[in-house]
């Protein structure tokens, strides 16, 4: 989950594109073998250190057996609405979240990229 930003309404965001694991809307989602979707650092933490099965189905997952789900569930969770906890600013697409804070956000804090020289 990224915590520059907090969801505009949270609460009706329909249930299908919740993680079971951290119960928050999908992050880069990712299908297992048994046809579950979760966030993919969800699932590989559970995979991990819960003995390799699905949290749901107790199925045996392999982390090299992930897949990325179908381009429309990446794009209905790209269209969520945000809010920027940063500037303030509503009404943002997640999917355009990276763009608002490396272009837009005033509040944002960015490295010069001439620091490595000792840029005055």
């Amino acid at each position: 989950m990224n915590e520059n930003y907090v969801y505009m309404d949270e609460a009706s965001i329909d249930s299908e594109p919740i993680c079971s694991i951290c119960k928050s809307p999908l992050n880069d989602p990712c299908c297992t073998s048994c046809s579950e979707t979760f966030c993919r650092a969800c699932i590989t933490h559970w995979i991990q250190t819960q003995n390799g099965s699905c949290p749901l189905c107790r199925q045996i997952i392999l982390i090299k057996d992930l897949k990325r789900v179908l381009r429309a569930l990446q794009n209905m969770l790209d269209r969520l609405q945000i809010k920027c906890i940063l500037c303030g600013q509503t009404e943002l697409q997640r999917g355009n979240f990276d763009d608002h804070i490396q272009k837009v956000c005033p509040k944002m804090l960015v490295v010069c990229p001439s620091a490595d020289i000792k840029c005055p």
